[in-house]
């Protein structure tokens, strides 16, 4: 082998080597997981730690499934821009809370969501879940007092990473529904296909085929609720009992 070809393989092992760490500052150790959040896509499984992978991994404790690519202005304004998780259990283990007691004037803190046509357009989860906790003297034992305990679950709460866990309104429950169990919600409300629904969300992020209340206000009386056992968006009375499923922002 000559000179020339010394040095051009040298040269091409040095620029390899180069390719590989500048490539490393966004991976972690193992390459399936990243922290570089552009290569972010909806099903990837987020970590305790802040990484993301588009693959479940058993050494790492996996807090949420991203299921949007889209975060709101507030989010935004501070500082998370990538997308939206939902927690992979329920709040309480599943057990049901009323959503508000019906003498609580949420309508101070809370934009009513009237009909179903506007419920897809519903993202504000996060500013009714905020509003609540910031008005009221006491949140306990409802669905917005049980979402905003969860952030001191198991250490959940990732200040740096995340924002905290929320209730999420129904236009983000839409988003869960259709991107995560790969169903169509129609006008009416009711999913395209049922069976698919529950099972993919099973599947995916272990959801129960029960009533998942949202924070998104109907009426003095009523808020909105994902129906899953029935496979449809509806409201019911503010006094009923449905679990809580938590989201955040990163």
């Amino acid at each position: 082998m000559n000179n020339k070809s010394k040095l051009y393989i040298l040269s091409l092992c040095i620029i390899l080597f180069f390719v590989n760490n500048l490539s490393g500052q966004n991976t972690s150790p193992n390459r399936n997981e990243f922290i570089d959040y552009s290569d972010v896509q909806i099903g990837d499984y987020y970590f305790a730690d802040g990484t993301i992978s588009h693959e479940l991994s058993e050494k790492k404790q996996c807090i949420g499934v991203v299921f949007s690519l889209k975060t709101t202005d507030i989010e935004r304004a501070k500082g998370w821009t990538h997308g939206q998780i939902v927690a992979l259990v329920d709040a309480e283990k599943g057990q049901g809370y009323r959503w508000m007691s019906l003498d609580a004037e949420c309508s101070k803190c809370c934009s009513q969501t009237a009909t179903i046509g506007d419920c897809r357009a519903d993202k504000n989860g996060y500013g009714y879940s905020h509003a609540i906790w910031n008005n009221w003297v006491s949140t306990d034992n409802n669905a917005f007092g049980v979402a905003h305990y969860y952030n001191f679950r198991e250490n959940l709460l990732l200040k740096s990473k995340i924002s905290d866990w929320y209730l999420p309104s129904i236009g983000q429950w839409y988003d869960i529904i259709e991107n995560l169990g790969h169903v169509k919600i129609l006008v009416d409300g009711n999913f395209n296909d049922m069976k698919r629904a529950q099972r993919n969300l099973d599947e995916k992020i272990g959801l129960a085929p029960t009533m998942y209340w949202s924070s998104s206000s109907k009426s003095f009386r009523g808020a909105w609720v994902v129906v899953l056992r029935a496979g449809n968006i509806n409201s019911y009375d503010k006094n009923y009992a449905c679990s809580i499923r938590a989201v955040a922002a990163f």
